[in-house]
């Protein structure tokens, strides 16, 4: 009894020491990911861009019953990554009221098409047009946010307020609190993907 205690104590310690490494490195590369992002959106709300990319958009997002501020949400997905544009949802989505449909429609979106400098490098090396294959996932996802849109309007599906599990702290003015802030929900988002 004794010799197979120690062995299954030796397992036990090597899977939760390799649980903790893959835990930093997931939370490292969704923290190497959301920071750049993070001061990206905050430098365009303090130039008063994201105001006029929301009305730039617009008028593509009510395609999809979207308030313009999604476009962002999107576009942010299609360049980087749909980590990236779930950080900017999280943004936003704390100074709007958006329904269950609208998030899962720009969530179904996001789905269809991201990350498209990356896929679009992959789909040259195989020998595809890119310019083809980047028209398909983003008429596929506006087509598909049309669907569901008018679908859910008809059948009166999801049209409670979405329910946002992460809603970032209020913010002070200025940057050091601003700071402080980040730092307190990147912690939060950590401790999310350490549950997962």
């Amino acid at each position: 009894m004794s010799t197979v205690f120690p062995g299954f104590a030796g397992v036990v310690v090597q899977w939760f020491r390799s649980l903790l490494l893959e835990t930093f490195h997931t939370s490292w590369t969704l923290i190497r990911i959301t920071l750049p992002i993070i001061f990206i959106v905050k430098i365009l709300t303090e130039l008063g861009l994201i105001n006029i990319i929301t009305r730039l958009l617009d008028p593509l997002m009510s395609l999809v019953g979207l308030p313009g501020s999604m476009g962002l949400v999107w576009a942010t997905a299609l360049f980087t990554n749909i980590y990236a544009g779930m950080i900017v949802f999280a943004g936003l989505a704390a100074s709007l009221e958006i329904t269950a449909a609208q998030a899962t429609i720009i969530s179904s979106m996001m789905l269809f098409a991201h990350s498209l400098p990356v896929e679009l490098a992959i789909t040259r090396k195989a020998g595809v047009g890119i310019g083809f294959i980047a028209f398909l996932r983003m008429a596929a996802a506006m087509i598909y946010g049309m669907i569901l849109y008018h679908a859910c309007e008809f059948f009166g599906l999801w049209q409670q307020d979405a329910v946002v599990m992460f809603r970032p702290l209020p913010e002070e003015s200025g940057w050091l609190p601003w700071l402080i802030g980040q730092g307190e929900n990147l912690r939060f988002i950590r401790k999310k993907v350490e549950r997962l």
